[in-house]
């Protein structure tokens, strides 16, 4: 068999990669686009299609027609847009903590001020089952209070935003 030369071999690969990280640099010559979403009902009819042309729109709950606290559908909706970012963000900012705990990685400090430490376990569920009563319930309050603070700071910049909107539109 006649096998190419390891130098050659490795030459064009490093040739390559550096041909490749120069055009990283290189100017773009895409237009700038906008990611600016008025957010309405209209608004996601239209754009489900472009996004998903087998699916297209599809909201078998009718949350898009919804007026969630006395606001507007259009509010409503984002309001959902908001917590399914919110929600993806916590999804992943759990994977990294199951993975943490996974490799039992803990803060060098005590848990508790009574200067229990963190368990050493090798999983997140037995870290949940090790950890004190007291110590769950302050997560859970913590999480409820940021969850209190996130829907009021929304629902009042969402309506501010759809009044401007509303505003600009019709001037």
């Amino acid at each position: 068999r006649n096998y190419p030369n390891r130098t050659t071999t490795m030459k064009a690969a490093l040739l390559s990669l550096l041909a490749g990280s120069a055009a990283a640099f290189a100017p773009s010559q895409n237009k700038a686009s906008s990611t600016q979403l008025n957010g309405g009902k209209d608004d996601l009819v239209a754009l489900a299609p472009k996004l998903n042309p087998l699916v297209k729109f599809y909201d078998p709950l009718g949350l898009s027609d919804q007026q969630f606290w006395g606001t507007t559908s259009d509010e409503t909706i984002g309001f959902l847009r908001e917590a399914e970012v919110k929600h993806g963000r916590i999804a992943m900012f759990a994977f990294v903590g199951y993975i943490v705990h996974a490799n039992g990685i803990t803060w060098p400090w005590p848990m508790q001020l009574d200067g229990t430490p963190f368990p050493k376990v090798l999983s997140a569920p037995e870290a949940w089952d090790a950890i004190s009563d007291e110590a769950k319930l302050q997560i859970f309050l913590f999480v409820g209070f940021l969850e209190f603070v996130s829907i009021h700071w929304l629902i009042a910049s969402l309506s501010r935003r759809m009044r401007n909107t509303h505003l600009h539109q019709n001037a």
